[in-house]
């Protein structure tokens, strides 16, 4: 029997599609210092962290590539990197704008 803080691996061959449990989670966003559980739920409803898949009555897990899309918009913010139109991030200060 697995502990529920295993990832469940489903397909090997693609990890971006792996789904990863709440403990996962916890610990993907917090490093050594995994985040409370209520930050993370807090984060899902303002949009911060990605929301869960129900795959159970009492059971949900996260796509770990969208965990890593939300962990990247949180450097790319960090950094002033905001998205373009085809998600890439860009320089958001006026000094790496093009001059007139």
């Amino acid at each position: 029997m697995r502990s529920p803080e295993t990832e469940i691996d489903v397909d090997a061959s693609s990890s971006d599609d792996q789904l990863m449990s709440l403990g996962a989670v916890l610990e993907f966003f917090g490093g050594d210092r995994p985040i409370h559980f209520s930050t993370l739920y807090r984060g899902i409803a303002n949009g911060r962290y990605p929301k869960p898949i129900p795959i159970g009555p009492n059971t949900k897990r996260w796509l770990r590539s969208e965990c890593r899309e939300a962990r990247q918009r949180m450097i790319d913010a960090r950094d002033g990197r905001v998205p373009n139109a085809s998600g890439a991030p860009v320089a958001s200060s006026a000094q790496d704008a093009p001059e007139p």
